[in-house]
């Protein structure tokens, strides 16, 4: 006879599959030793079940089941993937520079971060209007890093859609399973929901630990590696008192210290080519419309709107301009010309205060 009055509770396993929901599309490239994905093909992965039938498991081996094991950790559903054949792999590359929809793309660990490979990682992030990030090697100490910064070459670029990040994480359950920070800075980034926010001090998923362990943090020392790596333009990890890791630096290549351009902050560049890419995809709207005065305030008040919707996101600050350059610009030829101007939101990096203690004698 079935209980039909009481508490039943049973335990299950769960599968662990993360629940995909970030929209932020991403690439990256690596190797697989197993699953049905072919060479040189780029495919769209959605689910852990798409990674692992067609790149295999993280004990098949390859960079690639590792690579979307973290990215799926942090909740990316649109993750661009393609595995290059051997000697192909910088050609490999220019099949992403037809998808502009990608925000962020990578050749994550030691694989991506030969010159040529960087150069063309730079040549498709400008086409597509995305950032690209590189790794220091897993096995390279703090001091290394400083080396090859200053020796110029593959790790030496001033670029604001270039940004390198050390040193590559452990992972909390498996110290031996090693995890490249540029997938972590991707996952936060998706975290975010937002272009305009910064990565700066959100939370590292999964990984506790750093592979360098001459590597020193600190909050406010100024001689601590967490500080002199961010002077040097490359995002990093700290250590928080209860030691777990927090993405720690929000500027890209460019960044040196003290510097105040703008496009050193990671949020503006992200701002920039978003803005960007909605003015293109409103402007054509509007190609073939009759060339009238009318219809070109028509596309002021789309662009105009575009920001107000932007600035009501909090992407952007809500002190923006669209002129219409009616000098510049030809009715008679079809020819319309505007100026977009907006301000991204700059992160908080220094906060200073002075806590005393009063002391009042005698009661």
């Amino acid at each position: 006879m079935a209980t039909n009055t009481g508490v039943i509770v049973t335990q299950a396993v769960g599968t662990g599959s993360a629940v995909l929901t970030k929209k932020l599309s991403v690439a990256i490239a690596g190797t697989a030793t197993a699953g049905s994905a072919t060479a040189d093909s780029v495919y769209k992965v959605k689910s852990s079940a798409e990674a692992e039938s067609l790149f295999g498991t993280i004990a098949d081996g390859g960079t690639l089941p590792l690579a979307l094991s973290v990215l799926q950790r942090y909740g990316l559903g649109n993750i661009y993937v393609i595995k290059p054949s051997v000697g192909n792999e910088v050609a490999a590359l220019e099949e992403f520079s037809t998808m502009p929809e990608i925000a962020a793309i990578a050749f994550p660990g030691d694989d991506g971060n030969a010159t040529a490979i960087v150069d063309k990682l730079k040549e498709v992030a400008d086409i597509i209007k995305a950032i690209a990030i590189v790794d220091f090697d897993a096995t390279d100490a703090v001091a290394d890093v400083y080396t090859k910064r200053a020796a110029g070459g593959e790790f030496g670029k001033a670029d604001p859609r270039i940004i390198y990040v050390f040193p590559s994480l452990k992972n909390s359950d498996d110290p031996t399973q090693i995890e490249p920070l540029s997938l972590h800075l991707m996952g936060v980034i998706a975290g975010l929901n937002n272009y305009g926010v910064s990565p700066l001090n959100k939370p590292i998923l999964g990984a506790d630990a750093v592979n360098d362990a001459s590597m020193t943090f600190s909050f406010s020392d100024q001689n601590a590696d967490t500080e002199k790596l961010l002077d040097q333009g490359i995002v990093t990890v700290n250590q928080k008192m209860d030691t777990s890791l927090v993405l720690w630096g929000g500027r890209n290549s460019l960044y040196t210290e003290d510097s105040i351009d703008v496009l050193t902050w990671i949020n503006a560049v992200r701002a920039r080519d978003e803005i960007t890419k909605m003015i293109e995809e409103r402007s054509l709207k509007f190609l073939s419309s009759e060339s009238v005065i009318a219809t070109a305030n028509l596309l002021r008040e789309s662009y105009v709107n575009c920001l107000s919707a932007e600035a009501a996101k909090g992407a952007i600050k809500s002190d923006y301009r669209v002129t219409f350059n009616e000098a510049s610009s030809d009715l008679s030829k079809g020819m319309l010309d505007y100026s977009i101007e907006f301000a991204p939101w700059l992160p908080i990096e220094l906060i200073t205060a002075t806590v005393k203690i009063s002391i009042k004698v005698g009661g």
